[in-house]
């Protein structure tokens, strides 16, 4: 099944076609080779508490609004996806009726048993999945990340964030490969393609970190939990003081939109 990141989709005519219900939260069926995720922020008056994180997994709230959560099919579909020969697929609401965009392969890591409302306010046991991209947190790249050129940090980096297949390279193997965290790949790309320098004021660092290096934060152009993927095309480095801008000024949205071109431009030379 082919799926492009940030592509938006119809939950009915587009996905439960392979088989589901296509207005649940999980739409899959025992003919079905997919499991997708829909998740959305409309979601917690369920008492749902998703969340893309920063080191790239995605916890996801199992299904079940009323009463304590249990094994039900599409739960433990996502558990036993890869028992089952199923792929895990996420998508998110949009504020399109039925639509929902892309954001990427995923694979069951582990879960947890936690305490949380229901839609009736009442406390109730519920499923807390921990997914993490397809193939696992890690990447293994050839080189030192530190050094090699932008060029090449950029394709791993590409390679690092979510895909849509399962089967889709993972980087590359050999003697020198080392092994990275998917995400950590994506904020050194961001680091070093700023060359020490603030993409919103363009200054210098304001002073080095700890390990020696000019202490640059990495912004997310488009929010992890707001459309935004994990991938070199949405990150950008700031100094503390734009970053803060970014998110917290009077002019953040239309300072964003200026970092867009920016990054927009960077992107492009790479390419």
């Amino acid at each position: 099944m082919d799926l492009e990141i940030g592509e938006s989709y119809h939950r009915e005519n587009e996905l439960a076609v392979h088989g589901g219900i296509w207005q649940s939260g999980i739409i899959t069926s025992k003919d079905n080779p997919y499991v997708f995720i829909i998740t959305g922020k409309r979601g917690e008056k369920f008492g749902y508490v998703d969340e893309f994180r920063d080191d790239g997994t995605f916890f996801y709230s199992g299904q079940g609004a009323e009463g304590d959560m249990d094994w039900r099919f599409v739960n433990r579909a996502i558990r036993d996806h890869k028992k089952m020969g199923k792929e895990v697929h996420v998508f998110e609401k949009t504020g399109e009726s039925y639509m929902v965009r892309y954001r990427g392969e995923y694979e069951y890591e582990d879960h947890e048993w936690i305490s949380l409302r229901d839609r009736n306010e009442n406390f109730r046991e519920a499923i807390l999945f921990e997914l993490v991209p397809a193939g696992g947190r890690s990447i293994q790249i050839e080189g030192n990340p530190e050094t090699k050129p932008i060029e090449e940090l950029y394709k791993d980096a590409r390679l690092a964030a979510p895909q849509s297949t399962s089967d889709r390279p993972t980087g590359v193997s050999g003697g020198s490969a080392n092994e990275y965290n998917r995400s950590e790949i994506v904020k050194k790309f961001a680091r070093r393609s700023a060359d020490g320098n603030c993409q919103g004021c363009e200054t210098a660092a304001p002073f080095e970190a700890k390990d020696g290096r000019p202490y640059l934060e990495v912004h997310h152009l488009k929010r992890l939990g707001d459309e935004g993927a994990d991938d070199p095309d949405n990150v950008i480095a700031l100094c503390p003081n734009c970053h803060r801008r970014v998110h917290e000024g009077k002019d953040g949205h239309e300072f964003n939109e200026e970092l867009l071109r920016k990054a927009e431009e960077r992107n492009r030379r790479l390419n």
